[in-house]
């Protein structure tokens, strides 16, 4: 892929350039599964406008730009959403990219993950319109992940999950790390978890890690300080949303780093150093929350 102007081509997919098309149309771009293309033009997803009124017809208010439902006529259930900028460059270019590798990267990304046998929202279709030259705007479409619901959702319920089930998703963190993936925004939100009718213990739950903006993809496992930051991300979460209380009997913050450790006494003795260590990164992430 390359970050250069000018329409996207096949040769900018690469390697799932055999499962996209290209439409253009009216100064947009669209890039969307074959099987799905059609339907997707039907609901008037070739055109900014027809994904800005989407949005705003059914918009939930996740994600910074809010995201929507829409049921395709093809039957596929997909989660709508326009690609926004946070942190510092937020304030000048809110929903402005500088080329399309980023963008793309949301396409790519996702498949190779479930590739290594990660499981996420699958890619939809990705439209783009440039202006200024060199700028991108972006609408991104993936598959609903269906039953499932994310843990600020869970932790917020009548029933808050179980050791067993952060469990299952802390394992798909660690298995995340070990094949590759480098996911930068890890938090309650974008974690999921699925009942799963005939499972029995662990795998009575199936969990999913999304919104991959972002996300590397690595020839190798993630370095012990990527590892440790993620971690940390997720403590700093649950803290934040929940505070300090054990939930069900168990220390929801301490639980991250033994879950992640899968047994080995070695790397748990690592991570008990690791979460202590956090205290102190915590207590400065504090002076910045609203109360």
């Amino acid at each position: 892929m390359n970050g250069g102007s000018g329409p996207p081509s096949l040769t900018d997919l690469s390697d799932i350039s055999e499962e996209f098309e290209v439409r253009g149309a009216e100064g947009s771009t669209l890039i969307v599964v074959r099987e799905h293309a059609a339907a997707v033009v039907q609901a008037g997803l070739d055109r900014p406008q027809g994904w800005d009124e989407r949005i705003a017809a059914g918009a939930t208010g996740a994600g910074r730009g809010g995201t929507a439902r829409l049921d395709l006529a093809d039957g596929l259930g997909g989660v709508l959403k326009r690609m926004r900028r946070g942190g510092m460059l937020a304030k000048l270019w809110r929903d402005r990219f500088a080329g399309r590798r980023r963008l793309l990267e949301n396409l790519r990304v996702p498949l190779e993950a479930t590739r290594r046998g990660i499981a996420t929202a699958a890619p939809v279709a990705l439209l783009l319109v440039e202006g200024p030259p060199g700028l991108y705007r972006a609408w991104l479409a993936l598959e609903e992940i269906l039953g499932a619901s994310n843990l600020v959702e869970r932790l917020s319920g009548e029933r808050p999950p179980d050791e067993t089930e952060v469990d299952a998703v802390v394992g798909l963190i660690r298995r995340m790390h070990d094949r590759g993936i480098e996911h930068p925004d890890l938090n309650l939100g974008n974690l999921l978890l699925r009942d799963r009718p005939d499972g029995e213990g662990a795998d009575a739950f199936e969990p999913f890690v999304v919104d991959l903006d972002r996300a590397r993809v690595l020839p190798g496992a993630l370095s012990w300080t990527a590892r440790v930051r993620a971690l940390r991300r997720l403590e700093r979460s649950s803290v934040k949303l929940f505070g300090e209380r054990p939930i069900e009997g168990f220390d929801l913050r301490r639980r991250w780093y033994e879950a992640y450790a899968c047994g080995d006494e070695a790397w748990l003795a690592r991570l008990e150093r690791a979460r202590r260590a956090n205290r102190f990164w915590l207590s400065l992430h504090r002076l910045g929350w609203k109360n």
